[in-house]
């Protein structure tokens, strides 16, 4: 193993071990922050034909529930870090892109529950 191999794993098992210490730390993925839409569209992360036919014309308890399930799933995947203003934070080695793709589904179904009749 090279010696610029060997620091780099050094350095990410220190951030990794301040991080699960400190309790609080997250490391951000910013590719996961940068993939959620506010108003995601099919092509988004999460967001399939598949999905959007299975959200068409449902309603309104529908999307509440289904929106619940996708919420507490999200929160599995933080683990346990704090949300910041409301939005969760995309740590490192908490499934960010899975997170990032249920956001995007969560904001989907809210779109649909403001919007009745544009899903």
């Amino acid at each position: 193993m090279k010696k610029s191999q060997l620091k780099k794993i050094i350095k990410e098992s220190i951030k990794q071990l301040m991080t699960e210490q400190s309790g609080s730390s997250c490391i951000q993925n910013q590719q996961a922050m940068q993939s959620v839409s506010s108003n995601p569209q099919l092509g988004d992360g999460g967001i399939t034909q598949n999905f959007i036919n299975n959200m068409q014309g449902k309603p309104y308890n529908f999307y509440q529930v289904r929106g619940n399930v996708i919420n507490q799933k999200i929160q599995s995947l933080a683990g346990g870090y704090p949300s910041q203003g409301g939005f969760l934070t995309f740590c490192q080695g908490e499934n960010p892109m899975w997170q990032a793709k249920l956001t995007n589904k969560l904001f989907y179904i809210q779109n649909c529950m403001q919007n009745p009749g544009t899903c």
